[in-house]
């Protein structure tokens, strides 16, 4: 009898010992399942279940179990214009991004946070898009072409507009009016002095495309100095050109606009100094 009653004490001392353990949480591991790899150029949607874990402490020594963090104490969020993130239901999330419409990586920050009581952590996930493949196709129309400069010269502004159109992942896009950022200009021109109205020496011809306030609206600036006179049966003629760049391969001119001055045989015949410029444009 007083054995049974010692066990029983023995038994109950142990259950109330159990009782009294301190349990708390501590670390924690955030658990991300789907594919994280890159996204394809041409867009698609994913799907993610985020959940966490912490692990259980008693009596301040770490045990092996580990406790599934309730809902409300993670916030999943994503940092992208491209990429867009809706949650589903519970720890269910899609991810959406559209069709890439530039040559380049586009990369985003999947942010996930836990806030559990004690119990945090945050972990951060590179998200990224493939580049398309995108071509370009330029239309640039000048309204005076070929344009005769009056044999005194002047300032003159000749209007163009350029047009592109985009073919992304073997896909053609509209025609719109576009930057020239991607073209380069070779203006062929008689670079020689002449005596102005004041009798200052000046550089006979300048060319440069100005852009307006209108997109894909763009003004040729002419700088023509004369009278002058090249000779009997001379003419010189001069060209402004626009074209691919050259390490894209072959050729291709877009805007050939020409030149021509008239001349004053009535004064003493000069020589021309032909110069070629080359350069890319930034407008």
């Amino acid at each position: 009898m007083k054995v049974c009653s010692f066990a029983l004490f023995v038994l109950l001392f142990f259950c109330l010992s159990c009782d009294n353990e301190d349990i708390t949480y501590a670390d924690c591991k955030i658990v991300v399942e789907g594919d994280t790899t890159t996204f394809k150029n041409i867009g698609e949607k994913r799907t993610f279940t985020i959940s966490a874990l912490k692990q259980k402490y008693a009596d301040g020594i770490a045990t092996d179990q580990w406790v599934p963090v309730s809902e409300s104490g993670i916030s999943v969020t994503i940092k992208s214009d491209e990429f867009k993130l809706s949650p589903s239901s519970g720890t269910l999330f899609h991810i959406n991004v559209e069709e890439n419409q530039a040559d380049t990586l586009v990369q985003a920050s999947l942010l996930i946070s836990v806030l559990d009581g004690a119990v945090t952590k945050t972990e951060e996930i590179t998200l990224k898009q493939s580049a398309s493949e995108i071509s370009y196709a330029y239309k640039i129309e000048s309204e005076q072409n070929p344009f005769i400069i009056p044999k005194e010269g002047g300032e003159f502004f000749i209007p163009f507009t350029c047009q592109c159109q985009r073919t992304i992942n073997g896909k053609e896009k509209e025609w719109e009016y576009s930057d020239m950022k991607r073209l380069r200009y070779v203006a062929y021109v008689n670079s020689g002095l002449f005596s102005d109205s004041k009798g200052e020496r000046v550089r006979s011809h300048r060319f440069e495309a100005e852009s307006t306030d209108k997109p894909g609206h763009y003004n040729l600036h002419v700088i023509a100095a004369g009278p002058f006179y090249l000779g009997e049966n001379t003419n010189f003629e001069m060209y402004y050109a626009i074209r691919n760049q050259i390490f894209e391969g072959e050729e291709e001119i877009y805007l050939y606009q020409t030149f021509s001055q008239e001349q004053d045989p009535t004064i003493e015949a000069s020589f021309p100094l032909p110069v070629s410029n080359s350069g890319p444009l930034n407008i």
